[in-house]
């Protein structure tokens, strides 16, 4: 699971990197969600538009603006996390404005352990 943790954050902190503008802003932030672990990364970079969100975790997908051309990337970062998320049961809860940022939230289940 630590590994995967570590793929995650480092394709999500990659994104925050690329995709914000000269002033970088990033804020990983953990914390329980009912019965979830969660990661929270949030950046203030150039957003995701509605229609891209619908799509963001798919493999190689890049989104429509002519302005992501120009930043390198194949798109499979994203699909990536999904992947390792829901391979842990999880879920990813996506939050973005177009010029104002995103907020992506890894959600782990709380397992209970016997001893």
């Amino acid at each position: 699971m630590l590994e995967s943790f570590a793929v995650n954050l480092g394709n999500l902190v990659s994104n925050v990197i690329k995709y914000s503008d000269d002033e970088k802003y990033l804020c990983i932030k953990t914390f329980v969600k009912n019965q979830y672990v969660a990661i929270g990364v949030q950046d203030k970079g150039i957003g995701i538009s509605i229609h891209d969100q619908a799509h963001i975790f798919e493999h190689f997908y890049r989104g429509d603006n002519q302005n992501l051309r120009q930043i390198s990337g194949t798109g499979i970062g994203l699909a990536v996390v999904n992947h390792i998320v829901k391979a842990h049961n999880g879920k990813i809860e996506l939050e973005s404005e177009p010029g104002r940022g995103t907020t992506v939230t890894l959600l782990f289940p709380i397992s209970k352990m016997r001893v």
